[in-house]
């Protein structure tokens, strides 16, 4: 049974023999590191991407210029073509993203660290955002916003794996027999 979500994709993107790639502008690689913390993670886990500059994200991973300059690198979309970017960059099965804004920005509207997650699985992009609260904006928060992004681009990529919701649920929580019945 994993113990935590490192653990879990480890075991999920080797029993289907799925790869993965990554895209990164607000973790900063974090996704990345996540992705080979484990023993063997180059079996599945390909590359990735520190797409920061709007100019990376566009002429590296193919993410529309047009629409990057007018929401600033900030939408479902733009997140959605970075993992799709990412995926074929590599040619990896799945591509997984994340853009957005680890402290707030307040001359932008941004009032606390939020993201976009893009994921490009089985054909299909997905994406959702994530918003922190009010204590991730307080100063000195900025790196821990960056782990909380990551672990909520990690469950929603679960999520998607295991063909349940995990946004809104303790991982943690799962006994041996939820494990076991999850569809891989």
């Amino acid at each position: 049974m994993p113990t935590d979500f490192a653990e879990a994709l480890h075991e999920a993107l080797l029993g289907d023999q799925l790869t993965i790639a990554t895209a990164e502008s607000c973790t900063v690689g974090r996704v990345m590191a996540h992705l080979g913390s484990c023993s063997g993670s180059s079996a599945y886990f390909k590359g990735g991407v520190c797409a920061y500059t709007k100019e990376a994200k566009v002429n590296i991973l193919g993410v529309d210029n047009d629409h990057a300059t007018e929401v600033k690198c900030f939408s479902a979309r733009v997140a959605e073509e970075m993992a799709e970017g990412v995926a074929k960059l590599f040619g990896a099965d799945i591509g997984i993203s994340t853009t957005g804004y680890a402290e707030p920005n307040r001359e932008g509207g941004i009032l606390v660290p939020q993201a976009w997650v893009g994921l490009c699985f089985e054909g299909e992009c997905h994406s959702a955002q994530v918003v922190l609260d009010e204590d991730f904006a307080l100063p000195g928060m900025r790196e821990v916003a960056q782990k909380e992004i990551t672990h909520q681009a990690t469950r929603f990529l679960l999520s998607h794996l295991f063909g349940i919701d995990l946004w809104d649920e303790d991982l943690e929580a799962w006994d041996e027999d939820d494990w076991d019945n999850a569809d891989v």
